[in-house]
């Protein structure tokens, strides 16, 4: 999308005139069943959980950190400079807030987040370093959301 190409060139600005850097990682933290909550829930009910996700996503992040929200379910992090313990550390936070099981009237789901994380390699192509991280994303979400609805 157009969105996606200014993105690109704002983050090849920042990774190549900001500072030196030894490292960047790129990863894509998708909400897993926001859609069938937002058809299923009231306006006030699915905005609280976004918010809620929101804020966990945020969580731990330091201003180094770039968050970008790219739709409704999908967020994309760019890490500078963090090694890849402190990045799994991170995503185990962030996924460890959402493995209950919610009840809202006769409505019973589970939220889960996918990731996809990858290495920033120097000249290679950033919107495929991000297509990349999409891909992994997708595959662990289609894994994920077999359960996230019960009965």
């Amino acid at each position: 999308s157009g969105f996606m190409k200014i993105f690109v060139y704002l983050v090849s600005i920042f990774i190549y005139f900001k500072r030196p850097i030894n490292s960047i990682y790129f990863c894509k933290v998708c909400i897993n069943g926001l859609k069938q909550i937002s058809i299923n829930l009231d306006n006030k009910h699915r905005d609280e959980i976004v918010i809620k996700t929101i804020k966990i996503i945020k969580h731990n992040l330091t201003k180094d950190e770039i968050i970008i929200r790219l739709s409704f379910n999908e967020f994309l992090i760019v890490f500078i400079d963090k090694d890849i313990d402190f990045i799994n550390d991170y995503y185990s936070y962030v996924s460890s807030n959402f493995t209950s099981k919610k009840y809202y009237n006769d409505f019973k789901h589970t939220i889960s987040v996918s990731h996809g994380i990858v290495k920033y390699v120097k000249k290679e192509d950033i919107y495929d370093c991000i297509n990349k991280a999409s891909r992994i994303a997708n595959i662990e979400k289609n894994n994920n959301e077999i359960n996230l609805f019960f009965n």
